[in-house]
């Protein structure tokens, strides 16, 4: 590709370098080379993809863990309602932990907590009036 801005002065443009013919001589710029270099396993760090999916299977079989118990102290000593509305906390709280070890970016999570902090404040503000 050539492009020529006055009589004196003619550009040429490669991928890697640019060629400016002058009246005077001839100069090329080339582009620094960059480096394409790709993680191995040693390079990966402790947040690899194996130990991320790790973590989240840990997150959501401790969640399943809390409900499960508290829904059984809780069917024990208070009703269904309120069992219902403390299950969802809990379920809520589990979610949000789950969303952060996952690696969501906060632009991300903040539709997601928007939505969950709304169906709690339904639930918990729906009552007996």
């Amino acid at each position: 590709m050539s492009l020529t801005l006055d009589a004196s002065i003619l550009f040429k443009v490669n991928s890697d370098e640019v060629t400016y013919k002058t009246a005077d001589g001839e100069m090329v710029i080339k582009a620094p080379k960059e480096e394409k270099t790709t993680p191995t396993a040693k390079d990966d760090g402790w947040w690899s993809p194996q130990n991320a999916m790790t973590i989240c299977a840990s997150v959501l079989i401790f969640g399943v863990f809390v409900l499960i118990v508290t829904s059984y102290i809780g069917s024990r000593e208070h009703g269904g309602e309120e069992l219902n509305k403390f299950n969802l906390m809990v379920l809520v709280i589990i979610a949000a932990i789950f969303l952060v070890t996952a690696g969501y970016t906060e632009t991300q999570i903040t539709p997601v907590v928007g939505l969950l902090s709304t169906i709690v404040g339904y639930v918990l503000g729906k009552g007996k009036k």
